[in-house]
C-alpha cells in the first residue's frame, strides 16, 4: 500500500519505527576465546564429589544420594557420572536442542515486511512531488509448504534425538568395557604379585644352595632375570589399572 503526502511528524515516526525495528534485529556478539589453560584446569578439577554432579544424580535417581560423596559406586551411578562429564554426549544434546528450535522456526508464519522508499508523483502541481512510499508485504505460502518444511525439521529433530540415545549407549558401553578391563587388571595384578613373591623365594633358595655348594652361580642369574621380568610386568599392570 502507498501513503502519499505524509505530514512531517508522521514521516519522522515511520522512520523512527523502521530504525527501531532494524536495531532489534541486530545480534550482540561477544567473543569467547578458547583458553587451553582454563580447559585443562576444568578437566583436572573433575571429581566424584562435585556439587553439580550431586544435583545431576539427585535429579536422575529421583532421590538425594546419601551419604555424599558416595562411599561406593555401582554401574548405574557410574553411568550417570559418565553422562554428566562426557563431552560427546553434551554435543549431541546441543545438536538436538538446535534441531528442536528449527522445528519451531519452520512452523512459524513469515513476518510481514515493511519498507519505506521515496515516491514521486508526476501529476503533482504546486506541492512537492516527492512523498514517502510505505510498502507492507505479506508472504502467503501455498501448497502446504510450511507443513512440509515443518515435517522435514521434525524428522531432523527425531534423528538428532536418536543420535543422543546412540551417544549415551556408546558412553555406557565404553564404561562397561573400562570396568571389565579394570576388573581383569586387578585379577592379573594379584596373580603377578603372587608370581613376584614366588620368584623371590626361588632366588632366595638358589642363593642358599649356592652358598651350600649344591648349585652353580649361573642358576641364580636366570632366576633373577625371571624375577625382574615379573616385577616389570606387575609394574606395567599397575600403571594400566
Amino acid at each position: 500500500m502507498i501513503f502519499r503526502h505524509f505530514p512531517s511528524t508522521l514521516c519522522r515516526a515511520a522512520l523512527l519505527a523502521l530504525a527501531i525495528n532494524g536495531l532489534a534485529g541486530c545480534v550482540h556478539y561477544q567473543a569467547r576465546p578458547i583458553s587451553p589453560q582454563n580447559t585443562a584446569a576444568t578437566l583436572a578439577a573433575r571429581s566424584l564429589n562435585d556439587e553439580g554432579l550431586r544435583v545431576f544424580l539427585a535429579r536422575n535417581l529421583g532421590h538425594e544420594p546419601a551419604p555424599w560423596p558416595l562411599p561406593a559406586w555401582d554401574f548405574e551411578t557410574l553411568s550417570l557420572v559418565a553422562f554428566y562429564y562426557q563431552p560427546s554426549l553434551e554435543v549431541a544434546r546441543a545438536q538436538w536442542f538446535v534441531a528442536r528450535a528449527a522445528v519451531q522456526t519452520a512452523a512459524a508464519r513469515p513476518n510481514p515486511t515493511l519498507s519505506l522508499t521515496p515516491g514521486y508523483d508526476t501529476n503533482s502541481s504546486g506541492t512537492s512531488p516527492w512523498f514517502p512510499s510505505v510498502n507492507l508485504d505479506f508472504l502467503l505460502e501455498t501448497a502446504g509448504k510450511r507443513d512440509h518444511r515443518t515435517a522435514i525439521e521434525q524428522f531432523t529433530a527425531e534423528s538428532a534425538r536418536l543420535d543422543v540415545l546412540a551417544a549415551a549407549w556408546l558412553v555406557r558401553s565404553e564404561l562397561r568395557r573400562a570396568l571389565i578391563e579394570v576388573s581383569a587388571l586387578d585379577r592379573r595384578q594379584a596373580l603377578l604379585r603372587e608370581q613376584v613373591g614366588l620368584e623371590r623365594q626361588t632366588v632366595t633358595l638358589l642363593e642358599q644352595r649356592v652358598r651350600a655348594g649344591m648349585a652353580a652361580a649361573p642358576e641364580i642369574s636366570s632366576a633373577q632375570m625371571a624375577l625382574l621380568k615379573a616385577e616389570g610386568a606387575a609394574a606395567e599392570v599397575e600403571r594400566q589399572a
